[in-house]
C-alpha cells in the first residue's frame, strides 16, 4: 500500500489555501475548486460533510 496524501477538512477552502500558500510556501499541484492538493501531498476540502454524507449539525 502507498501512502497518498491527508486531507483537511475546511469551511472556507480560499482562505485555508491563502494560509497553506503564505505561511509555508506550499505550491498547489491540483485545484478542483472544493479540493486542492498541494506538490507535498497536502490536500484541502471544503463542504467534507457534504462529500461523504454526513449532516452539518
Amino acid at each position: 500500500m502507498k501512502y497518498a496524501c491527508v486531507v483537511l477538512s475546511t469551511a472556507d477552502i480560499r482562505a485555508a489555501r491563502k494560509f497553506y500558500e503564505d505561511l509555508f510556501g506550499l505550491t498547489v499541484y491540483q485545484d478542483y475548486g472544493r479540493n486542492i492538493v498541494f506538490t507535498c501531498g497536502i490536500a484541502l476540502q471544503q463542504d467534507f460533510g457534504w462529500l461523504i454524507g454526513l449532516p452539518e449539525e
